[in-house]
C-alpha cells in the first residue's frame, strides 16, 4: 500500500528546478525514433541505464519514469527493512522506517532517477548479506547492476570487495586511503575521461573547484544537513560496532572514510550521504532492539520512553530540515 501510494503521488508531481528528468524526458523521447543504440551512445558508463530508459520509454513518458523508479525505490527499501528487521521487533522496525523516511531525500527517485534507484539496489542487497542470507553471487551480482546503472558506486564496490576479505589490516589501510578519495579522483581524472565522454564530464562536475555546476547545485544548508547525519548515523554505527563484534563493521569503515573523503567536494558529498543512512540502518535496529531490551530491564519502561522520544525527536528535526531545503520551494502536484 505504501509503494503504491508513493508510486501514484510520484506520478502527479511536478518539480519547478532543472533536474534529469528534464534532460532524460527529451532523450526518451528522441529513443523512440533511433532506438536503444542511441542511448546507449548518451550512457556508455551506464548501459543499465540506458536499457531501463528505453524500456520505459516505450510505454510511456517522464512521469511513467518516476511512477515506477519511485516504487521500485520504495518497494526495495521496504523489503529490505522487512527482511532485517523480522527479528528484532517491531519497535525496531518502526525505528528503522522513521529513520529512513525521515533522513532519505524521497525526491530523489523523481528527479535524479538513475543514482537514488542504482544506490537502493547496491546498498539493499550489502544489508541483506550481512543480515539475512550471506549469498555472496547473488549479491556481487545485483551490486555489479547497481554500478552499471550508475558508475559513481563502483568504488564502492572496490570497498565492498576489501571488506568481504575480512583482514583488518588491508580495511584499514584502505579506509586511509578512502579518506584522499577526492584527490585520488582528480588525478585520475584524465585517465578516466580518456576511457569515456560521460565520466570526464561527470568527474569534472564533481571534482573542479572552478565548474559552475560544482558552485551552484549544493546550499550550504544541505552540506550542514548531511554532516548532521554523517555525525548522527557515525555514533550509532561506532555503538553498535563496540556491541557487535561482526564483519560489517569492516564494510561500514570503509564506507563512512570514502564518504568523509568525499568532504572538498560537496557535490559528491551529499550524493554519497544517502549511502551512509541506508547501510546504517540495520545498525540502528538492532540497537534499538538492544537498548530498548536493556533499559526496560534495568530501568523500567518510563527511561525507553524517553530513549525513543530522543531518537525520534532527532529524526523529526532531520525531517523539518529536508522538507525545508527539498522539498517546499520546488514541488507542486
Amino acid at each position: 500500500m505504501v509503494v503504491f501510494l508513493y508510486s501514484s503521488i510520484a506520478y502527479h508531481t511536478y518539480c519547478t528546478r532543472y533536474t534529469d528528468t528534464i534532460r532524460m524526458s527529451s532523450e526518451m523521447a528522441e529513443s523512440k525514433t533511433r532506438g536503444l543504440l542511441y542511448l546507449l551512445g548518451k550512457y556508455d558508463a551506464n548501459p543499465l541505464s540506458a536499457i531501463y530508459l528505453y524500456l520505459v520509454s516505450q510505454v510511456g513518458g517522464i512521469r511513467v519514469l518516476q511512477m515506477i523508479s519511485a516504487a521500485l525505490y520504495m518497494g526495495i527499501l521496504l523489503y529490505a527493512l522487512l527482511a532485517i528487521g523480522e527479528g528484532e521487533g517491531r519497535v525496531a522496525l518502526t525505528a528503522g522506517v522513521f529513520y529512513l523516511i525521515c533522513l532519505l531525500d524521497l525526491s530523489a527517485p523523481l528527479d535524479s532517477v538513475r543514482f537514488p534507484l542504482a544506490a537502493v539496489i547496491f546498498c539493499s542487497s550489502i544489508l541483506l548479506y550481512y543480515f539475512k542470507n550471506k549469498n555472496i553471487a547473488r549479491t556481487l551480482i545485483l551490486c555489479t547492476l547497481g554500478c552499471l546503472m550508475h558508475f559513481s558506486l563502483w568504488p564502492i564496490f572496490i570497498l565492498t570487495l576489501v571488506a568481504f576479505t575480512k583482514k583488518k589490516i588491508v580495511i584499514g589501510i584502505v579506509s586511509i586511503i578512502s579518506i584522499l578519495n577526492v584527490y585520488i579522483m582528480r588525478f585520475l581524472e584524465p585517465l578516466m575521461g580518456s576511457i569515456s565522454p560521460t565520466i570526464a564530464w561527470k568527474m569534472d562536475s564533481y571534482f573542479n573547484y572552478n565548474s559552475q555546476y560544482y558552485v551552484s547545485i549544493i546550499s550550504r544548508s544541505q552540506i550542514l544537513f548531511s554532516v548532521m547525519v554523517l555525525l548522527f548515523a557515525g555514533v550509532i554505527c561506532v555503538y553498535w560496532s563496540y556491541i557487535n563484534k561482526s564483519p560489517y563493521s569492516g564494510f561500514l569503515l570503509l564506507v563512512f572514510s570514502y564518504v568523509i573523503g568525499c568532504l572538498p567536494s560537496p557535490v559528491a558529498f551529499a550524493r554519497m550521504v544517502p549511502l551512509v543512512m541506508i547501510v546504517s540502518v540495520a545498525p540502528l535496529m538492532q540497537l534499538t532492539n538492544y537498548e530498548v531490551d536493556s533499559i526496560s530491564k534495568q530501568y523500567g519502561k518510563s527511561t525507553t520512553f524517553m530513549y525513543l522520544l530522543v531518537l525520534i525527536s532527532f529524526m523529526f528535526l532531520c525531517l523539518a530540515l529536508r522538507c525545508s531545503n527539498t522539498y517546499e520551494p520546488y514541488y507542486i502536484a
